[in-house]
């Protein structure tokens, strides 16, 4: 009788290679699922962060054009630029400022673009109209 109570409890203890080989498969496969998503997150939380500056710029240069006398100033703001060296805060960042005169409406438009990993990103353009006072 004892023979076979030690018999069954030694048939029972721990695992085999096969269950430990197959086991560190399975959580190898998790963890470089979870790392993907972890490295897909990082990167879509990085550009969304440029694009809110981005459209923090673009308001903030459209607000500067809206503060500006109609007859004397506006006019010298038509073709400036801050490029990505001269914002100081924001030195992947450029700037640009478009002022078109109509008749009776002045339209202003506001490009921002910015670089990321080495290339530029599409623009955030804000445009509104003006008219005459």
């Amino acid at each position: 009788m004892k023979d076979i109570l030690t018999e069954s409890t030694k048939k029972s203890s721990g695992f085999t290679l096969i269950e430990t080989i197959i086991a560190a498969a399975v959580f190898s496969f998790v963890l470089v699922g979870v790392l993907g998503m972890t490295s897909a997150h990082v990167r879509s939380n990085h550009h969304t962060n440029h694009h809110t500056r981005a459209v923090q710029l673009a308001e903030d240069g459209m607000e500067w054009l809206r503060r500006l006398d109609y007859n004397t100033e506006l006019a010298a703001a038509d073709g400036l630029e801050d490029d990505f060296f001269t914002l100081a805060m924001y030195p992947d960042y450029r700037r640009e400022f478009r002022v078109n005169w109509g008749a009776e409406l002045t339209t202003m438009r506001v490009d921002v673009t910015w670089r990321t990993q080495g290339r530029n990103a599409p623009p955030i353009t804000l445009t509104s109209i003006r008219t005459f006072p």
